[in-house]
């Protein structure tokens, strides 16, 4: 069998992304984003599941709960969430980190359904998530082709959080296995962590 790093290679060989926004939009849905009425943190994870088989893919890699497919950390500027997350994208050569709005990483034209969950290990964390980030942005920290755990200077989405998680709290996240070899699932980072909480989940329905 083929590790998980020689799959993923595979499929960015097709010029395919650890990416939803490359997913085959759907054109009818009932709303691009829903309001939300709540007051995020910096810290905040906003997972979300992208449209499309390479999406798909990148959700059934999840043991537990097989929802998501991508994961961004949430970074209040001037009173607004942005999301903070690292993309893999062949096509145009933007590999790395990328800073988009909240209403912008859940687009409901480009994905299916998103969550933000809260982990209480990162309360009052802010400033050094915030430290964490600017780091990868200073490094160049580009997107990790290979899903090597062991590498910093190219990391994968979920390794980048499960990083920030274990330097900022000094605690480690669960792992998944494949092959014996280890990754970060999208679960990894929020299932079965007591301290974890869903805050916001939303699903976005096709119009009839």
């Amino acid at each position: 069998m083929k590790s998980i790093a020689t799959i993923f290679m595979l499929i960015l060989a097709f010029g395919l992304v650890f990416n939803s926004l490359n997913s085959e939009p759907v054109k009818n849905t009932v709303a691009l984003f829903p309001a939300i009425n709540l007051e995020l943190q910096t810290g905040d994870l906003v997972f979300r599941r992208g449209k499309g088989f390479i999406s798909d893919f990148f959700a059934q890699a999840s043991e537990y709960e097989k929802l998501y497919s991508h994961v961004g950390v949430v970074v209040i500027k001037h009173g607004s969430p942005y999301v903070f997350h690292i993309i893999g994208n062949v096509q145009n050569g933007n590999k790395g980190l990328k800073m988009e709005s909240l209403t912008s990483f859940c687009d409901g034209t480009q994905n299916s359904a998103f969550a933000i969950y809260r982990n209480g290990n990162l309360g009052g964390k802010q400033v050094e998530v915030e430290n964490y980030l600017e780091a990868i942005k200073k490094n160049k920290i580009v997107f990790d082709e290979h899903f090597d755990l062991v590498t910093d200077d190219a990391q994968y989405c979920t390794e980048m959080i499960y990083k920030m998680f274990a330097s900022v709290t000094g605690k480690q996240l669960s792992l998944s296995k494949f092959n014996e070899q280890s990754f970060v699932a999208v679960d990894n980072l929020y299932h079965h962590i007591p301290e974890c909480h869903l805050i916001l989940n939303h699903t976005y329905l096709p119009n009839p």
